[in-house]
């Protein structure tokens, strides 16, 4: 049945600058590997991981959700997708 109504959406920004979440995002970046394939989810720390992400290069996605850094990421060609070995070169995200 055809609805009119806006897309839900949770509010980006202010939610990962404390500074607790950019201690956490700051060690989880340093895990991630060049090529590494990501679920990311959404929330304050997986918001702050993504604003470390900047300097890695061939990243990918394979998560159930992600936020508006993901496509900031792909804007800038980190995130690229050329390493994963599933559905190489594309983002695969779902929520059943």
């Amino acid at each position: 049945m055809p609805v009119n109504y806006a897309i839900a959406e949770l509010p980006m920004g202010s939610e990962g600058d404390d500074q607790i979440s950019q201690k956490i995002a700051g060690h989880i970046a340093d895990l991630i590997p060049d090529g590494a394939t990501m679920q990311m989810g959404i929330g304050s720390i997986p918001d702050a991981v993504l604003n470390f992400l900047d300097n890695k290069k061939d990243l990918g996605i394979h998560s159930e959700m992600f936020s508006d850094g993901v496509v900031r990421l792909v804007e800038q060609g980190v995130i690229n997708n050329s390493c994963k070995t599933l559905h190489t070169g594309k983002i695969v995200a779902g929520l059943s």
